[in-house]
């Protein structure tokens, strides 16, 4: 039963990495979702579910200093955009923030989830049902107010900024360079036939675009040269795909958050071809 919710919310974790308005969406339906069979749950756990049974006691023991707000998160989830501001909002109430960690590995007759299906229990007796979504809802309207100017990761906005002539996928754009670039080739077989890879030097580049969709503070984070012949070419390239950047790929849609304009800062790959 909760060990369905957590693959659940494991799928969203994946499906929606850069809108993180939806993952917000995933956490209310992780707090929203089958709680009355949730709740009937945890109060007549089979002898034999040890997991839930030690959750809850944790919980129990937590309960009776103070009742916590909890996330549930797998082992690939992502931390909330919103996190610090939900503290801060949850603090108001004489509650304390905390995560239940999943796992991918899912033992027969044992249910994780436990530990925050006994806080939300408790939670809603005595804030009413609705109480969580109010809180997640205040803190990102919280965060947008208090990160309004500041460049935030695309990772963490709801849309990330977009290239306004064409999309570029996650292998980036490539650049034709007169530079005698070498590509790497593996060759390995299908099906009884010899095959090849071929993977060309590439950069990742960071920038930032602004609420006007203007791109500026064009950086390097990575050079991958793919063969040692190429890492002598690494100045030139830089200064190839800072140019090819500014004068191809100046203007975007901006980012946004609760659909309001905010400065982002992204990266994306770029990829070299030698054109001789």
């Amino acid at each position: 039963m909760r060990v369905i919710l957590g693959l659940i919310l494991l799928t969203i974790s994946f499906s929606t990495l850069g809108q993180n308005y939806d993952v917000m969406i995933g956490e209310i339906r992780a707090d929203t979702t089958k709680v009355i069979e949730r709740f009937r749950y945890i109060e007549h756990v089979p002898t034999n579910d040890t997991l839930c049974t030690s959750a809850i006691r944790k919980a129990e023991r937590q309960a009776k200093d103070t009742l916590c707000f909890v996330i549930w998160t797998g082992s690939v989830g992502r931390p909330l955009r919103y996190e610090n501001e939900l503290k801060e909002v949850v603090k108001k109430y004489g509650l304390k923030f905390d995560y239940e960690f999943g796992s991918d590995v899912i033992f027969e007759s044992q249910t994780q989830g436990c530990y925050k299906d006994y806080m939300d229990k408790k939670v809603i007796e005595r804030f009413g049902k609705n109480f969580k979504i109010k809180q997640h809802n205040e803190a990102d309207s919280l965060f947008l107010v208090n990160h309004l100017n500041d460049t935030i990761c695309s990772w963490d906005c709801d849309k990330e900024p977009k290239f306004i002539s064409k999309r570029i996928g996650a292998d980036g754009i490539d650049v034709e360079v007169k530079l005698p670039v070498k590509e790497q080739r593996n060759e390995w077989t299908s099906k009884g036939q010899k095959m090849f890879a071929v993977y060309r030097p590439f950069m990742d580049i960071q920038f930032t675009v602004d609420k006007k969709g203007n791109v500026s503070s064009i950086k390097l984070l990575d050079f991958n040269s793919q063969r040692d012949e190429n890492i002598v070419f690494k100045d030139q390239l830089w200064e190839l795909a800072k140019k090819e950047i500014e004068t191809k790929y100046s203007k975007w849609t901006p980012a946004t958050i609760r659909g309001i304009n905010v400065n982002s800062s992204h990266v994306i790959r770029v990829q070299f071809k030698n054109a001789t």
